[in-house]
Formats: C-alpha cells, sequence, structure tokens
C-alpha cells in the first residue's frame, strides 16, 4: 500500500492538486478533512480550471477498501471490475494509502513464490 497519496482539502486549488499529481507520478489525489476522513477523489484528467477548488472538480465517495481484506480477492474484484488502484480506508473512513493492481499482483506473486 502506497501512503504517499497526495491529499488535498475542499477548498484547495485545482492547480496545486495538479502539481503535486505530476511531481508523484500518480493519477488520484485523495480529497479528505482535517481528520483525514476521505470525502473524494481528484483524477488528474479532470483538472481543467487551476483555479477551480478541490470541492468543485472532486468525485464524491471514492470506493475504499479496508486493510484486512486479502491482497488476492482485492486484485480478483480489480479484475473482475476493470479498475486499476483503489482507496485504503480505516473502519472510520481515515484514509490509509492507495494499492495499484500492478502493486497487488506483484506482493501475491511474491507470497506464492515464498509459500
Amino acid at each position: 500500500m502506497r501512503t504517499d497519496v497526495p491529499r488535498f482539502g475542499l477548498e484547495d486549488r485545482a492547480g496545486d492538486i495538479l502539481e503535486a499529481l505530476r511531481s508523484a507520478g500518480m493519477e488520484w489525489a485523495a480529497i479528505v478533512t482535517s481528520k483525514g476522513i476521505l470525502l473524494g477523489r481528484v483524477k488528474i484528467d479532470s483538472i481543467k480550471d487551476p483555479d477551480a477548488k478541490a470541492t468543485d472538480i472532486m468525485e464524491e465517495g471514492p470506493s475504499t477498501y479496508r486493510p484486512n481484506v486479502p491482497l488476492e480477492e482485492l486484485l480478483g474484484r480489480m479484475h473482475e471490475h476493470r479498475f486499476d488502484m483503489a482507496f485504503v480506508t480505516d473502519p472510520d473512513g481515515r484514509l490509509r494509502g492507495l494499492v495499484t493492481k500492478r502493486d497487488l499482483a506483484h506482493a501475491v506473486a511474491t507470497h506464492r513464490r515464498a509459500s
């Protein structure tokens, strides 16, 4: 799980989000409360106006997964439903990080080789 997900508040500028995503080499930024509760996400390709606020361009209520979901199960869901990334939150909705299909596939393969 990547814990370096760019995190922003509702009032942050889209231009700042875009800059952070480009420098991190990531496609998504998390929009969170001051307590780290995940509210939404902003995708890099949805940023058109650098002066827009995060609240105006975010997708609300992204799907999330808990850290206790087995890796193979989540990887299977990603393949079945054709998505490449997922946010991981704790039971209170606080953002813990982001997982990618590629990272999960690598972790599952490594675990299988070690078994």
